[in-house]
Parts: C-alpha cells; structure tokens; sequence
C-alpha cells in the first residue's frame, strides 16, 4: 500500500508541475481548441495537457523497471499517445485513427491480453480486439465536457486498484502502473475542472481509454475462478458503464439520424443533463457518482475479500 501511495503521489505532483508547462507551450505554438458549433467549450482552450499525464506515467513505468507484459503495455501506450498528438496537430481522417487503434489492440493481443470471455481463441480474440478498440474510443468521446473523462479515469481506475489490491495484487508492476497513471490524472484534473484551463485533448484521452482497457484485461486472483457469464462481463464492463454507455448512445443516435459516429455533437449524457437544467458542474458530478456506483457493484460481483480466502457458504 505504501508503495502504491508514493507512486500515486509522485505522479500526482509530477503532473501538477508539467501539466502548466504544456499550458505555456500550447499557447505559445498555437495548439489551441477554438470553439466550434459541434464541441461544447465556448473559449479558447490550450490543448496538450495530456503530455503531462502520458510523460508522467511512462517514466513512471520506466523507473520501476517492468515486467515484460508492462513493457508491452508502456510501447503500446507510447504509440496510442503519438496517434493522438498527431491528430491533435493535424486532425486525422476518423479511419485513419481507427486504423491505428486496431493496429495497437492487435499488438495487445498478441502479447496476451484477453477478455477470455469465451472458450473460442477466435472469438475471444474478435471481442478483445472489439473491446479495447471499444473502451479506447469511449474515454475519447467522454472528453466532452470540462473534468468529464479525467475523473471518469480516477473512479474507473480506482475501482480496479482496489479489486488489485484485494486480490492480492496489490505491489505488482500493473498495480504500481495503474497508481502512477491515476496519479498523473489527479494532477492533471486540478486544471480541467470547470472552468478548464486546458485540455487533455486526444493524446490524452486515447492514451487513458487504452491503458485502462488493457488493465481490465490483467489476470487478478481476485477475479480468477469466476464463473458465469453475467459474473465474468460484469467485471470489466460495470467500473467502465458511462463511456461505454455514452458512446452506445451516441453511436446509434447518430447512425438513426444519418450522421458518421466520429462527427462531434452537443448529443453526449453530459450535454444532455445539461439541457435538461444542470449546471457543468453538477452533470459532470451526476454522472462521476453513476460511474462510482458501477464500480461498486463490480465490488460486489468481486467479493472483495484477500486472495485466498474461501467463498462464503
């Protein structure tokens, strides 16, 4: 627990330093998110911040000298990040992004993380492939509203490390990994809350989206011996329900209208709770205490108790 703590901490502060930093640069180069009739910001913002979260969390990897499946996690996560900067810089066609993020869930996959949802080595790899191509772009489009997707980061994130630790797993490299990769979040979230001063933009959010899709994927004795399908989905899928639930709604809304799902919109939960007569603030917290009450549940379908112990009668 105390090593888990001081790379939380460490992060945390090496965000808080950097994440200004990148503020600065982006104003200077003219990164900058203008306001558009599809996105939700109404000044001009400075993007980029999502350097502080991805540099944080990949030297924070480096120095706790990884595994081989951590070093695997940290290339891909290295490549994720650089799709995403460039598509903050360039805009990428919305194929292209797709393309790349297939090409790095495959990689994924061929160093061993499955959902193991199914006995069929094709179809679990279909759905592993779907699944972290899935998850990736849902914390993409949860970038919607200031606060929204980093804090979605931290409560999704801080279930896991929880069911990490109860199992038992608590000072492994994916543990100490997931710590620093909150840790970063947190630093980076005390300039995204609304108002925000900037923003994580694509390299962030891809980069997130990735590495916790990935880590759901990471074998816990907490969760190992489950059976049951509703047991074994409902691990994974209820810490993660509002991206994967926005961006389901979303993609079938805008299919229904004729309209690409990679095309922005003011149609996301978020913007919705808003209309509906929330401020900012209080529909970005309505949907972080929806997001805690699946990690709960998944709390429950995990049993939260030490590696080793016997199933209740």
């Amino acid at each position: 627990m105390t090593t888990l703590a001081v790379y939380f901490l460490l992060s945390m502060v090496s965000s808080l330093v950097l994440t200004p930093v990148c503020r600065v640069a982006a104003h200077r180069l003219g990164f900058i998110a203008t306001p558009k009739d599809d996105r939700w910001h109404k000044r001009p913002t400075a993007l980029f911040g999502g350097f502080a979260i991805v540099a944080t969390v990949l030297a924070a990897g480096l120095i706790m000298r990884p595994a081989a499946e951590l070093w695997q996690l940290l290339f891909c996560g290295a490549a994720i990040a650089a799709v995403g900067c460039v598509d903050d810089a360039m805009s990428l066609k919305a194929s292209t992004k797709l393309i790349a993020q297939i090409t790095v869930a495959s990689l994924l996959l061929f160093f061993g993380y499955h959902l193991q949802w199914t006995e069929s080595m094709v179809g679990d790899s279909l759905l592993t492939l779907f699944w972290i191509v899935g998850i990736t772009n849902a914390f993409n489009l949860l970038d919607n509203m200031d606060g929204l997707c980093a804090g979605t980061v931290l409560i999704g994130g801080g279930f896991l490390l929880i069911v990490f630790v109860t199992g038992g797993a608590g000072a492994s490299p994916p543990a100490l990994y997931l710590a620093a990769l909150l840790g970063a979040t947190a630093g980076f979230l005390v300039y995204n809350f609304h108002p925000a001063s900037i923003f994580m933009g694509d390299t962030g959010s891809l980069f997130l989206g990735l590495n916790i899709a990935a880590l759901t994927l990471v074998p816990n004795p907490a969760t190992l011996g489950r059976s049951g399908l509703l047991s074994v989905v409902a691990v994974p899928v209820l810490p993660l329900l509002i991206p994967i639930f926005d961006t389901t709604l979303v993609t079938a809304l805008r299919l229904l209208s004729g309209r690409r799902p990679s095309q922005g919109g003011r149609d996301h939960m978020s913007h919705r709770l808003v209309a509906v007569g929330l401020s900012e603030r209080r529909a970005v917290t309505t949907l972080w205490t929806l997001a805690a009450a699946g990690g709960l549940c998944r709390c429950c379908f995990t049993g939260m108790r030490p590696a080793g112990a016997s199933s209740p009668p």
